[in-house]
């Protein structure tokens, strides 16, 4: 077989080298010779939440964290079932990034819904780092993460940098004055 679609959004590989590619049609695992693809099916409620998988990312578990235009999943690698982990409100959010931090939260950049985390190892739900989302304007749409090596996270989004201190749950913008572009991406050198 080949892969599901040729929009790729997401790749990453699994403890076990196998490569797992989201697409906007369903999720693809590639184990070196074939694909196996997964989509979501109506009738299946441990299916994909949807095709749109916009983000993925493995845990220091080996859980494979899958983010949709509606929601996020994980699959854990010894099962064949995916799991929704439900947002406050009964949301259903695009999910743009996902990472795990040095406190062993998954946390998750949701587009208009904000920051979340959520528990790997009980991830029974999705909790809004309140401090952030109260703080954001109502056009502030976050698009990627990343925690720096003093534990400071970094949020990008459609207008700018903010920082956040999970110590101290203290907020400051990064560089408004130069920074106040959609950021996209954030990356750390060593």
């Amino acid at each position: 077989g080949q892969v599901s679609d040729n929009c790729f959004h997401a790749i990453c590989e699994d403890l076990s080298g196998f490569m797992w590619i989201g697409t906007e049609n369903g999720l693809n695992r590639y184990d070196g010779y074939n694909f196996h693809q997964f989509f979501h099916d109506d009738n299946d409620s441990l299916s994909l939440l949807s095709n749109y998988v916009r983000s993925l990312y493995i845990d220091a578990d080996g859980t494979l964290w899958i983010g949709t235009n509606r929601g996020l999943q994980y699959l854990r690698s010894s099962e064949k079932s995916f799991h929704t982990v439900p947002f406050p409100g009964s949301r259903s959010p695009y999910i743009e990034k996902i990472s795990q931090f040095s406190d062993g939260k998954i946390w998750i950049a949701a587009r208009g819904n904000g920051i979340f985390w959520v528990d790997p190892k009980d991830p029974v739900q999705a909790n809004s780092v309140v401090s952030v989302n109260t703080f954001s304007t109502a056009q502030r749409v976050f698009r990627t993460l990343l925690e720096d090596q003093e534990g400071t996270i970094w949020l990008g989004s459609t207008t700018g940098i903010l920082l956040y201190d999970p110590k101290t749950d203290k907020i400051t913008e990064f560089r408004p004055d130069m920074l106040d572009h959609d950021i996209t991406g954030i990356n750390k050198d060593e």
